[in-house]
This record gives C-alpha cells, structure tokens and sequence, in this order.
C-alpha cells in the first residue's frame, strides 16, 4: 500500500544518506516528509482512501519512483547518490518481478532492473575513467642530436 512504498522510501533515502556520510538537509528533508506521508495514511483508516493499488502494482510503481528520482540525483551531479538509488532500485525490480501475474510485467520489470543496472555501470564507469590520471606530456625541448660521422 502507499504507506509502505513511502515508508520505504524513506528508509532507502536514509540507507544512501548514512552510507554517504551526507546529511544534507534537502534529502534530509524529504525522506521525513516520505515518513511523515507514511505515518499520516496508516492513520487514515483504509475505507477512506480511493484507488486502492494492489502490492505488485506498488511495487512497480516504487521501481519507477526510485528510477526517476536516480536521473533528477544525476542530472544535479549527484553521482554517487544516483548509483546507489540506480541499484537500489534494479534490487526492487527484481523483487517485484518474483511475483509478477503475468508475462507482460514480467518483462517490464526485468527491462527496468536491466536499465537501472547498466545505468549504473556506466556512471561508475565513467567515475573510475575522470579519476583516472595521465602523464603530462613534457614541455621542454629535446637536445638536438649530433651529426655522427658517415660509417667507414
């Protein structure tokens, strides 16, 4: 149900932040507002809430959340926040496609978890390729070399 899929958003966040040693205060922020959405629909008793959505369907919605909130962490630059949730969010695929009804869903989730995957490959890729350092190509100029005497 939403409460959950807030819920473990929330904890997901809170993984990346601890693992990051980052507490920045927008992150912070929001992944209390995802337990504070959490706590407030387990409140609501469950007759009042529309639109039910069954657990598979909250769990391919969680994987499409996390995978959209992976592009806007790299589209600002956040790499290592973005791989995270990039695999994080492969995992949740996965996991969602255990239980798939049928084959169509299947599919899709092995598709996403697919991307997510290569996604984050690539980023870790292109991470390891900056970090990488090339010898400078000296700027003094070469002695010039004597004229040897013709062979006898």
């Amino acid at each position: 149900n939403a409460s959950h899929l807030y819920h473990e958003a929330y904890k997901t966040l809170e993984r990346v932040l601890v693992s990051q040693n980052d507490l920045e205060s927008m992150y912070r922020s929001t992944a209390e507002s995802y337990l504070a959405r959490a706590k407030e629909l387990r409140a609501t008793p469950s007759n009042a809430r529309s639109g039910s959505v069954s657990r598979q369907d909250g769990l391919e919605q969680r994987c499409y959340f996390m995978l959209q909130n992976a592009i806007g962490l790299e589209e600002k630059g956040q790499i290592d926040e973005a791989i995270q949730i990039y695999l994080n969010s492969a995992e949740t695929c996965l996991e969602a496609r255990k239980t798939a009804a049928d084959s169509a869903r299947h599919a899709k989730l092995t598709k996403m978890a697919e991307e997510a995957m290569s996604r984050a490959e690539t980023l870790k890729m292109t991470q390891s390729m900056q970090k990488m350092k090339f010898p400078q190509i000296p700027n003094t100029p070469l002695p010039k070399a004597e004229a040897s005497p013709p062979p006898p």
